[in-house]
């Protein structure tokens, strides 16, 4: 498995992660497949484990499997420290012409006292004696003017002295990557994540800002939620609490997702499920085959993570896991390594013709 090496986290992680969002929402994904195709990847190679304490179990789980495994010191866990207030995560902090502060959103979003709240509640959840990566979700550059923020700084400093967490990082939104550069000067932030996939590269330069400081750059949504798998049809119908029907809304997302699939099929060898579901799929499908030299990939889901292991500046890219086959595939798709350029050139045509994320 190929490694980058990070700086400020003080140690190399696995290009390609897993994460713990197949346990949420998904019936047919038990904790015990999960945590079956996380001891798979471990046992692969993979160093790098992205969960959160709202994603069903998944913190418990994964502090039991790494102590099970004696891997505490070789996986790196990572976990996130949730706004207070969502609404003010990543909005922007409002000054006058004379620099007085009327809207502040840092206070609303992160305190000293819920910082040590979540960190408290993730060390007795994973049962670890310390935290290797807690990921603050939602930032936005101008809060660096804020008065609380010397307050929030010292505060993880602190919990960082006292071990209950050894790196401190940021998790941002798709549309806040462009206010999220300036606090990579910070010394305490050792990582940055924010979604990266086939359906948008817009955090393509705050990763290449990230790891010329030496901050590991976490590329989030690889699979796109589930859609670059190629598998979710134009007449897909999802369980009430499933994740993906809130993506996939309604049937003109699914129609238009199923011909944006048959698209990138002109870089697979195998005709994704979801291509051939629509008729503008298949309308796009034909089109879209007629030079067999660029099927390149031996499914969807290896086109969507050599396309992210394409970016150097991508520390680590994660993709949810939900069973032991998905992730002997996924590692068989990262061992392949990046795109070469012969795809890649004709691939970023096909995208910039995605006017939009799917």
């Amino acid at each position: 498995m190929e490694t980058s090496k990070h700086e400020r986290l003080g140690r190399a992680l696995s290009r390609l992660g897993v994460g713990t969002t197949g346990l949420l929402g998904r019936p047919e994904v038990t904790p015990t497949d999960v945590e079956r195709a996380l001891a798979e990847a471990i046992e692969r190679g993979v160093t790098f484990i992205d969960t959160a304490p709202y994603l069903a179990d998944g913190e418990r789980l994964c502090g039991q499997l790494l102590r099970s495994l004696h891997a505490t010191e070789r996986v790196v866990l990572a976990t996130r420290i949730p706004a207070a207030n969502e609404a003010a995560a990543s909005a922007e902090l409002l000054a006058d012409d004379e620099g007085r502060v009327f809207r502040d959103p840092l206070v609303r979003a992160f305190s000293p006292a819920s910082l040590l709240h979540h960190v408290e509640s993730s060390l007795e959840a994973t049962g670890l004696e310390t935290l290797p990566l807690c990921l603050l979700e939602g930032w936005h550059d101008s809060w660096l003017a804020s008065s609380a923020w010397p307050e929030v700084a010292g505060a993880m400093a602190q919990l960082a002295r006292r071990g209950k967490v050894q790196r401190f990082g940021l998790c941002v939104p798709r549309t806040s990557v462009g206010h999220a550069t300036a606090v990579l000067e910070e010394p305490l932030i050792a990582a940055v994540a924010a979604p990266y996939s086939l359906w948008s590269t817009a955090a393509a330069s705050l990763a290449r800002s990230a790891s010329a400081l030496g901050v590991a750059f976490v590329a989030q949504g690889v699979m796109g939620q589930g859609g670059l798998s190629g598998e979710i049809v134009a007449s897909a119908r999802f369980r009430l609490g499933d994740v993906r029907g809130e993506r996939f809304a309604d049937a003109r997302g699914l129609v238009e997702l199923s011909r944006r699939i048959a698209e990138l099929a002109a870089f697979t060898k195998p005709v994704p499920p979801a291509a051939e579901s629509s008729d503008p799929a298949r309308a796009a499908l034909e089109a879209s085959r007629a030079d067999p030299q660029l099927r390149e990939c031996h499914s969807m889901a290896e086109l969507a993570i050599r396309f992210a292991l394409s970016e150097p500046a991508l520390g680590v890219s994660t993709v949810g896991c939900s069973s032991v086959e998905h992730v002997r595939a996924n590692v068989a798709a990262a061992l392949r390594g990046p795109l070469p350029e012969y795809i890649l050139t004709p691939l970023q045509q096909t995208l910039q013709r995605f006017s939009r994320p799917a």
